[in-house]
């Protein structure tokens, strides 16, 4: 995850963790424990994501995430209480996409 430097003070949490003898320093932040710092010779894998194909794959995950109740089941009360509550109830999440 790569965040931009101006969102710095907003992610830090209380608590770090400095080692005593070299680093890395572990940070507490809003995301959980990180760690900071210059390590030894490590191999550098790199990974691309490209946000269209991300766009797609949340997009699938939502119509294959719905749930749809056969209607045979239900009496018509329950229809009418179901159509109801999908008409007027909506997600900020499926809106944004």
């Amino acid at each position: 995850m790569l965040i931009g430097a101006e969102f710095y003070g907003e992610l830090m949490a209380d608590g770090q963790r400095v080692s005593s003898t070299d680093p890395p320093t572990l940070q507490n932040t809003v995301f959980g424990w990180v760690v900071i710092g210059n390590v030894k010779s490590i191999e550098v894998t790199q990974y691309v994501c490209n946000s269209n194909t991300l766009d797609n794959d949340v997009q699938k995950l939502w119509e294959i995430d719905v749930v749809s109740v056969p209607s045979n089941i239900l009496s018509p009360n329950e229809r009418n209480c179901e159509s109801l509550f999908t008409d007027s109830v909506f997600s900020l999440l499926r809106a944004k996409i």
